[in-house]
């Protein structure tokens, strides 16, 4: 065979190859189909379109409770004795003095000399019922009221010696019989009960029997 007849035979062989190529693979080769449901780039398992889920709630505050013993807006109690009266018997009274339960009530800011017989410095308390009704200016004092009066000698202002005590046991004054009186000083009691003389004399020009200063100094 001549060398120009074989040139042909491989043109028309390398010609016909090419054309099954192209038949096979027309265009290039076809993007990979994407799975149904799945749109193409979005993250796995959160799908376009489908909200995210919600932000966890905060947990509810908690009010911080008020002071045991103290709820909030509640006044504080009244001090202890304040509206406790001192008794009418010897020795119970002694004891209601000896424990100071008087010390509640309003009193004279210092311990001074008594202007009465008294035995020297002394300091007085009254009770609310009595500085109540020496504040509205009562001709007489309201049964209940009290007052007392510590006595300390001349000059030991830091030792209580004595008491003298005055109580309101009924509304009418009649005279100072209806006030009990009371006075001990170095274990010496000078006068105890109801409307006693010596201690009305003195106190006659007082207002309904009390003449300590008011307001008190």
């Amino acid at each position: 065979m001549s060398a120009k007849k074989c040139l042909w035979i491989m043109i028309l062989t390398l010609g016909v190859a090419q054309g099954c190529g192209d038949e096979d693979e027309p265009g290039g080769a076809e993007p990979e189909a994407t799975p149904e449901g799945e749109p193409e780039g979005g993250p796995e398992g959160d799908p376009e379109g489908e909200p995210g889920s919600e932000p966890e709630a905060a947990p509810e505050a908690t009010p911080e409770a008020a002071p045991e013993g103290d709820p909030e807006g509640e006044p504080e109690g009244e001090p202890e004795g304040l509206d406790e009266l001192p008794p009418t018997e010897g020795a119970a009274l002694e004891a209601w003095l000896e424990a100071g339960i008087y010390k509640a009530w309003p009193a004279e800011s210092e311990v001074h000399g008594s202007t009465g017989p008294h035995f020297g410095d002394v300091r007085t308390y009254i009770n609310p019922t009595l500085e109540g009704s020496l504040q509205g200016g009562l001709a007489q004092h309201p049964e209940g009221s009290a007052t007392v009066k510590e006595l300390f000698g001349r000059g030991g202002q830091d030792t209580v010696l004595g008491w003298s005590v005055m109580r309101k046991v009924s509304g009418e004054s009649a005279g100072g019989q209806g006030w009990f009186w009371f006075e001990v000083y170095n274990g010496n009691t000078f006068g105890e009960g109801v409307g006693v003389g010596i201690c009305v004399g003195c106190h006659g020009g007082g207002q309904d029997f009390f003449l300590t200063p008011f307001p008190l100094r």
